[in-house]
C-alpha cells in the first residue's frame, strides 16, 4: 500500500501507525509543524509540512504513485477537497473524515461520490455503532465483525464462574473447536499474549474469542454469561453520540433514559427524539439513578464531554447494580485503565473513527484491517493469493510466523475455525491475528 494521511492529529497519528506495521509506504502531511515532529519522532514514516490541499504538496508526499488518500484534518471541507485533488490524479481509494451531517447520511444533500469520496466516516456514528454492538453483546469489552457479520470477535473478562480457568489450552482445544470457536489472544494487564497450547486462562484475564456469530451463545454460556434481550438502557450526557445512539436504541425498539444537566439542551433533547425520556439531572447523582432504577439496568452509557465524569458515574452505577457499564473516553491513556478499575467496555471517539477508517482501508488482497483498544494485536482479513506456496498444505505443516493466529477461513458459503489438517485454498479469506510488532512479516507471510 502506498498512502498519504492528510492530518496528523490523533486519529492521523494512529492511521499511520497501524498501516506502517503492515509495511507500506505511508507520507503524512500535516500543515501544524509540532504534529509533524511528533510523527517523526514516534514513527517510521514520512512527514511533510504542508497544506492537504495544495496539489504541489501532495505531489511531493507521492500523490501520483499513491494508491490510497485518507484525510482526517478537523476540517471537513479539507478532507473532502484533498479527495478531489487525489481523484484529479486517479488515487484508487479516497477516504475522507466528516463530522457535519450535513455532509453524512440521510441529511445530505448528495452521495459521497460526486463529492470525489469513496467512503466517509463520520466519527459519531461511528462510534455510536460501536455502543451498540456493545449493548447487544451484554458480556462484551470488545466486538469486532468480520466477513460482512458471519464472523464475530469478542473481547470478555474472565471471572470465576469461567469453565478452564488454568487449564492448559492444548487440553481443551478440542471443546472450543466441538463449538466452533477459537481463541486468539488474551490480555493479561499490559501484557498481550498471542497464545499457544501450554498458556492457559486465569481469572481476571481479557479473553479474546473469535467464532461464527450463530456460536456467540455457546461462547457465552462456557464462559459464565448469558447474553439476554437488551431492554433498558441509561445514558449519560446529551452529546452527538448520546443523541445517536439514542436513535439507534429507538429504531431497535428500546427507549433509553438520558441524564442531562443542562436544562436547555434538555429541551433540545426532547424534541429531537421521538421515544426516549430525557431527564434533567447529573448521571453521578446517587439519589436520582436509585428512583431511575439503575439496579438491573441492561446497559448504562457515558457519554458527557468529561472523561473524569463518566468514569464516575459509570463506577456508580456499577455499583448501585447496572449489568454492565460503557464509558466514552477520549484520551487513550485512560482506556487500559477502565476495565482494570471496574468499568465494563470504553470506547474512544477517535479509535472508533481509526477501526472504522482501518476496515475501509484496503487492497485486492488485503480486505481489512482492525485492533483493539489496549491490545498491541492487529487483525488482517485477507484473500488468500493463488499462486502463494503455502496453498494446499495442512496447516500444522506450516511455519506461520511467531505471535500469529489464523482464527477462521471464510470459503464461499462455507465459514471454517481452523485445525491442522485444514488447507488454504486460492482466494479463501483469512482473518488473521498478529501482535503489531509482526504484522509486516505475517503479511508478507500471507499475501
Amino acid at each position: 500500500m502506498r498512502a498519504i494521511i492528510v492530518g496528523a492529529g490523533d486519529v492521523g497519528f494512529q492511521l499511520a501507525a497501524r498501516l506502517s506495521q503492515q509495511g507500506g509506504e505511508i507520507v503524512v502531511v500535516e500543515l501544524d509543524q509540532s504534529k509533524v515532529d511528533r510523527v517523526e519522532d514516534h514513527l517510521d514514516v514520512l512527514a511533510l509540512q504542508g497544506s492537504g490541499v495544495d496539489y504541489r504538496v501532495l505531489e511531493k508526499a507521492g500523490i501520483v504513485e499513491a494508491d490510497t488518500l485518507i484525510a482526517v484534518s478537523d476540517n471537513d471541507e479539507v478532507n473532502i477537497l484533498a479527495c478531489q485533488i487525489a481523484q484529479r490524479y486517479d488515487t484508487r481509494l479516497k477516504i475522507a473524515r466528516v463530522g457535519g451531517d450535513y455532509y453524512y447520511g440521510e441529511s445530505a444533500l448528495m452521495s459521497p461520490a460526486p463529492l470525489g469520496v469513496d467512503v466517509m466516516v463520520n466519527p459519531v456514528e461511528a462510534c455510536s455503532a460501536e455502543i451498540e454492538k456493545l449493548l447487544n453483546y451484554a458480556a462484551a469489552s470488545d466486538v469486532v465483525e468480520f466477513a460482512g457479520g458471519e464472523v464475530v470477535l469478542m473481547g470478555m473478562r474472565v471471572g470465576e464462574r469461567f469453565q478452564y480457568r488454568d487449564v492448559p489450552l492444548k487440553k481443551i482445544a478440542g471443546e472450543f473447536e466441538r463449538r466452533k470457536f477459537l481463541i486468539t489472544a488474551i490480555g493479561r494487564g499490559d501484557q498481550t499474549i498471542i497464545p499457544g497450547g501450554n498458556d492457559v486462562i486465569k481469572t481476571g484475564d481479557l479473553l479474546y474469542v473469535i467464532g461464527k456469530s450463530e456460536a456467540v451463545d455457546d461462547i457465552l454460556r462456557l464462559a459464565g454469561y448469558e447474553n439476554r434481550k437488551l431492554q433498558r438502557v441509561m445514558i449519560a450526557g446529551g452529546t452527538q453520540v448520546a443523541v445517536r445512539l439514542a436513535h439507534r436504541l429507538e429504531n431497535s425498539g428500546v427507549t433509553p433514559i438520558i441524564f442531562e444537566a443542562d436544562r436547555g439542551r434538555c429541551a433540545a433533547l426532547a424534541e429531537e427524539l421521538a421515544a426516549s425520556l430525557v431527564l434533567n439531572g447529573d448521571a453521578t447523582d446517587i439519589d436520582l439513578l436509585q428512583s431511575e432504577g439503575v439496579d438491573g439496568v441492561d446497559g448504562f452509557v457515558a457519554l458527557t464531554e468529561s472523561d473524569e465524569n463518566n468514569i464516575i458515574s459509570s463506577l456508580v452505577a456499577k455499583n448501585m447494580g447496572a449489568t454492565k457499564t460503557i464509558s466514552q473516553i477520549k484520551r487513550l491513556e485512560y482506556l487500559s485503565l477502565a476495565g482494570r478499575i471496574g468499568i465494563d467496555a470504553a470506547v474512544s471517539p477517535h479509535l472508533s473513527t481509526v477501526n472504522a477508517i482501518l476496515a475501509a482501508t484496503h487492497s485486492e488482497r488485503l480486505l481489512a484491517l482492525a485492533t483493539i483498544r489496549g491490545l498491541s494485536v492487529q487483525i488482517m482479513e485477507v484473500s488468500i493469493p493463488p499462486k502463494l506456496p503455502i496453498i494446499g498444505k495442512p496447516l500444522k505443516k506450516l511455519k506461520l510466523p511467531s505471535d500469529c493466529i489464523l482464527g477462521s477461513l471464510v470459503r464461499g458459503d462455507q465459514i471454517l475455525i481452523p485445525h491442522g489438517d485444514d488447507r488454504l485454498e486460492p482466494n479463501d479469506r483469512a482473518i488473521i491475528f498478529t501482535l503489531a510488532k509482526q504484522a509486516r512479516k505475517v503479511s508478507k507471510f500471507f499475501l
